[in-house]
């Protein structure tokens, strides 16, 4: 909370849209990916990457008792558009700190008028959280007599449309006939019934899944007027020995027009406020070809001073990562249309022009590459110098390490360097329609222990090309019927080894793999011949996991046994 100070400025006004319920705050449900190096916050209405106060974006994902530094201190979506001649636009920035400051509400908006459902406030405020193990369990558990014996509540309580379970498992009712959470429909009857072999249909090992909209509410983060969004987000994260994938975190974003007004420029973006530990010497830039904001640090030292930062903040030490926030695909293919920043007023005194925005035309300059008073952005310096004509959507988009091209390393001056700097990754600038859905999906890419100051990007483009063709090792899609393999574990319980014996028929073991219930790689081996196998679990703690077997067809078989 030190770095937050007099960030936001609010007026208390409504015009424009009218929706049936306009009363609602913001919601204030806080989750966690955790399955792999990173471990990543979620907020319901529209922020990231932190649970209120500090950040949360911890990378390396901390062991128990261990340091906990965060790598992002926010973030958040932003969206806007013209209609009629006048800015439609929500933003999250520091809302769930701050008494009503938001522009986004938990819930869906009812497909017939755009208007939220009644309580949708309270009810919705959720996320909902799957591991694939848990499918897998679900999935060996249909399999063993076609009925689910031990429901999990993951999946039973899943908001797959009309869900005949979620009454029973979320105490309250979903919305008739509507396309909520992505799920399989392995009976091909349109409607979600896990108890019928359906199951959530997720990226990663472990998925979350939760819904938002612009209408329910009072527009106090931009004081302006929202359009009628209903945003379904699914956040995700896989477990890997590749670092490239085990150091990543996924959003995928659907954002469907409700409402009834045509827009005119439509634009999404997603707002960072990256830290890297220390919020005091943090530089900023964007690889264009890649379509990736990146971040680094000033110097060698992440610190105020040293090592040390003001406020008592975790830094990096010596150890400095990159992090990049990259656009994977949008359903539009704009790409990235511009990449803002402005700083925090209270960090350096930045000249006004530069700071943070307080009225809705301000957040639509920043969304569409323009600074605050609505200035363009030009090559060179800090980028605004409205003297030069060399009109920029993108600033610094130079590779640190090289001093002929534009990046924070060859502008900076004494005066420009320790501010603490806010982005805008922005998309888009077409016509959104009442009834049209945009999809766009990130990644958050981390690389640790780069060397400083002024680093070469290398590193983090090779692990974002990497992430940019990574089909996915684990998902739903991978899942095959156990019944298609033999498998037979023993003894379950176990205490040393478990033995494994397989029938597979035509096809042929790749790999065994275990994991533990949160989804996490505790063993591996490639090694498998015969039909059987013993897999030694001496060092694995008492509880559940789960036996992965892989075959050459790409599919995988699951089976469950408890160390105890």
């Amino acid at each position: 909370m030190m770095k937050i100070q007099l960030l936001l400025f609010f007026l208390l006004a409504s015009v424009g849209l009218t929706f049936a319920q306009n009363d609602c705050g913001q919601g204030n449900a806080y989750a966690e990916l955790n399955a792999n190096n990173v471990r990543a916050g979620v907020l319901q209405s529209g922020s990231l990457w932190w649970n209120g106060s500090d950040g949360r974006y911890l990378a390396p994902n901390p062991e128990a008792g261990g340091s906990v530094v965060s790598a992002i201190f926010a973030g958040g979506l932003w969206t806007g558009g013209i209609a009629n001649g006048q800015f439609n636009v929500s933003a999250s920035m520091y809302g769930h700190g701050f008494e009503n400051s938001g522009d986004y509400f938990p819930g869906p908006l009812n497909p017939a008028d755009g208007s939220p459902y009644l309580g949708g406030c309270t009810l919705w405020d959720f996320h909902f959280i799957v591991n694939i193990s848990g499918i897998e369990d679900h999935l060996a558990d249909f399999a063993n007599d076609g009925t689910v014996d031990t429901p999990d509540p993951s999946v039973f309580g899943w908001p797959g449309k009309d869900n005949p379970y979620f009454f029973e498992y979320r105490s309250f009712n979903l919305p008739v006939g509507q396309e909520l959470a992505p799920f399989v429909d392995t009976d091909g009857d349109g409607i979600y019934d896990p108890a019928a072999g359906d199951y959530p249909d997720i990226k990663g090992d472990q998925m979350i899944w939760w819904v938002f909209n612009d209408a329910a509410g009072q527009h106090t983060q931009t004081t302006g007027n929202g359009i009628g969004l209903e945003i379904q987000v699914s956040a995700y994260a896989y477990a890997s020995f590749e670092p490239a994938v085990d150091n990543t975190t996924f959003y995928d974003f659907k954002i469907i027009h409700r409402g009834f007004l045509p827009i005119e420029e439509f634009t999404t973006a997603l707002w960072a406020d990256v830290d890297l530990g220390c919020y005091t010497d943090d530089y900023i830039g964007i690889d264009t070809t890649r379509e990736m904001a990146f971040y680094y640090n000033q110097d060698a030292e992440d610190g105020t001073t040293g090592t040390t930062c003001v406020g008592g903040v975790t830094t990096y030490g010596t150890e400095i990562p990159l992090l990049g926030i990259k656009l994977l695909s949008d359903s539009e293919n704009t790409g990235i249309t511009s990449f803002t920043y402005f700083s925090n007023p209270g960090q350096g005194a930045p000249p006004p022009t530069q700071t943070d925005p307080t009225s809705e035309g301000e957040y639509f300059n920043y969304l569409t590459g323009k600074w605050r008073d609505g200035t363009p952005y030009t090559v060179g310096g800090t980028g605004y110098n409205p003297d030069n004509d060399e009109v920029t959507n993108y600033a610094f988009p130079g590779n640190p390490s090289d001093f002929n091209q534009w990046s924070l390393c060859s502008a900076a001056s004494d005066n420009s360097t320790e501010f603490d700097r806010r982005t805008v990754l922005s998309s888009g600038g077409t016509p959104l329609n009442p009834g049209d859905v945009r999809e766009l999906s990130y990644a958050v890419i981390f690389v640790p222990d780069v060397e400083h100051p002024c680093p070469d990007i290398t590193p983090l483009s090779e692990a974002a090309d990497f992430i940019q063709n990574f089909d996915g090792t684990v998902s739903t899609d991978d899942l095959v019927n156990p019944a298609n393999l033999q498998i037979t574990l023993f003894p379950n319980p176990v205490q040393e080894n478990v033995n494994v014996s397989i029938r597979s028929g035509e096809e042929k073991i790749t790999e065994i793999i275990v994991t533990d219930v949160t989804g996490k790689t505790v063993y591996s081996t490639e090694n498998f011949a015969g039909v059987r196998s013993t897999v030694s679990t001496h060092n694995l703690q008492s509880g559940v996991y789960f036996l992965r077997i892989k075959t050459d067809n790409g599919k995988t078989a699951v089976r469950k046994f408890v160390r105890s």
